[in-house]
């Protein structure tokens, strides 16, 4: 052979010792790629379903955000820098840009021996080791003007160390639009201290209330208004909060501020929170005396005091909704206390009064809560519970409960055991972001439990658009499809998808 060849032989065979790590007959790591549902929670070593798909196909409303999971699976060997990205979304209806790639994170559940995904961080660089699942959490924003039609697109994949795989994604733009806002009311604790406190600023510097104004938008984005305003409810950027769409509940922090609301045409959604779960003489007094006070200012003032037992005192034999029978107006029990007492708050309503209902540390299952070792659809089922059984609003005392390590957690990240002096078992309860510090995000990070609501929240108003079109008999047999009573309902996440595409279908007719 001549030198020259003999040269180019040994460096070439020098390359591939570089580039394989010392092995020229190494093979690049392979892997797969299919896609699930966003009620599906995928566990890291669990199987690829044998009816998984190769492709995702989405199906949306115009003002909808739509989600799916694409799942990386690798086989004996780990990928290194791994890169997603998905182009715009096109079709003959034109293109759609507004696309999220979210990585899929896991939370240890130490009590329980178990595992569960939640978090949703930025999809960046990442690594997948070997012989594991990496779900990449897709939603999919479909603008209000846009034109109903098919669209597609790829969504790539490439590994440093691998070759680069694609998977297709359709995406179906129904001929209807969802509202601006949801009609199903929220009212959702959001503490400005704890976040402060995990981001490491004081709680009352300009950084601390900017990052409260960004967890604040970053519900509403969700569809879900969280219990005070970024401001102050007098001030004059109130109004921009109060009068989005998006939002639909606020506090009013004193009956001093009802009058400026007022001329101000913003005080339809506020309304007060005096006592927080009445049980004893004591609570009931300060209740009734906190009602009396405010109804003095306007006898229509809006009240609410969740409750989930009847006092524990000598009443005579009244229940909760005779003792504060003209003082509340807004009726809010615990969905276990609900599912015994139905008639009581049928009642109320019949007298022209709210009826909402929350979830916190209970109840548990099967009843649907927001707990992490829950599946899908108990995250998902509770706004059309509230079409189903009339209920208006839906309301939870924290969306970040992280004070401390003793009672509760001080990084969600790690612990999220967030009330060990009510039950050290109970994983997320009260916690359904993740301060983004820790991964390099100046605000919240989303976890699937949340985008689950909003998926919900959507949900809630396909029924009320059918019942609109239908009437209330023909919705309600597309909704016990899946509902039979607020402790029994169906998980199955095939059952989902056609309802949803059933009456998608019907509404773009």
């Amino acid at each position: 052979m001549p030198v020259m060849k003999l040269k180019f032989a040994a460096l070439i065979a020098l390359a591939l010792i570089l580039f394989t790590g010392g092995n020229a007959m190494a093979k690049a790591p392979d892997y797969q790629l299919w896609s699930a549902s966003s009620l599906t929670k995928i566990l890291p070593d669990q199987d690829k379903p044998n009816d998984a798909k190769s492709e995702i196909a989405l199906y949306a409303a115009k003002g909808e955000s739509e989600s799916a999971q694409i799942v990386i699976t690798t086989g004996s060997e780990p990928l290194k820098n791994v890169r997603i990205s998905l182009d715009p979304l096109t079709g003959t209806a034109g293109t759609i840009t507004k696309i999220e790639l979210l990585k899929v994170e896991y939370i240890d559940l130490p009590n329980l021996n178990k595992i569960a995904p939640d978090p949703l961080p930025p999809a960046t660089l990442f690594d997948v080791s070997a012989n594991k699942n990496q779900p990449v959490w897709i939603t999919i924003s479909i603008p209000r003007n846009a034109k109903a039609g098919e669209y597609s697109g790829h969504i790539s994949v490439k590994p440093a160390n691998a070759a680069e795989k694609r998977m297709l994604v359709k995406l179906k733009v129904w001929n209807f639009s969802l509202p601006e806002g949801p009609g199903h009311k929220t009212a959702f604790g959001l503490t400005k201290k704890w976040i402060a406190r995990q981001h490491g600023v004081e709680e009352d510097s300009a950084a601390a209330i900017r990052l409260h104004a960004k967890y604040y938008d970053f519900m509403v984005d969700r569809w879900v208004s969280p219990y005070w305003l970024p401001v102050v409810a007098t001030s004059d950027q109130a109004a921009r909060y109060i009068n989005d769409p998006r939002v639909t509940t606020y506090i009013i922090p004193d009956t001093k501020s009802v009058e400026s609301l007022r001329e101000r045409g913003l005080l339809d959604k506020g309304y007060f929170y005096p006592v927080d779960e009445p049980i004893t003489e004591d609570d009931y007094k300060r209740l009734i005396d906190a009602c009396a006070s405010i109804h003095s200012v306007d006898p229509k003032l809006r009240i609410v005091a969740p409750y989930f037992v009847d006092p524990n005192y000598d009443t005579g034999g009244k229940t909760i909704h005779e003792l504060a029978d003209g003082h509340l107006n807004i009726w809010c029990p615990s969905l276990e206390y609900f599912n015994n007492n139905k008639e009581r708050l049928y009642a109320k309503l019949d007298k022209g009064e709210e009826f909402w209902w929350y979830v916190c540390c209970g109840p548990a299952a099967p009843y649907p809560n927001y707990f992490l070792d829950m599946d899908g659809p108990s995250h998902r089922v509770l706004p059309m519970l509230g079409w189903k059984y009339r209920c208006q609003g839906l309301l939870y005392w924290s969306a970040t409960y992280w004070c401390c390590s003793e009672i509760g957690t001080s990084d969600p990240w790690t612990d999220m055991a967030t009330v060990k002096n009510i039950n050290k078992d109970l994983y997320g309860d009260g916690s359904l972001l993740y301060p983004g510090k820790k991964v390099g995000v100046d605000g919240p990070v989303s976890s699937i439990r949340l985008e689950l609501l909003r998926e919900g929240l959507e949900d809630y108003e396909y029924i009320v658009l059918l019942e609109k079109k239908l009437g209330r008999p023909a919705a309600e047999k597309y909704v016990s499809k899946l509902i039979t009573s607020p402790n029994e309902f169906n998980r199955n996440v095939n059952d989902w998808a056609k309802v949803r595409k059933s009456i998608g279908d019907e509404l773009s007719k």
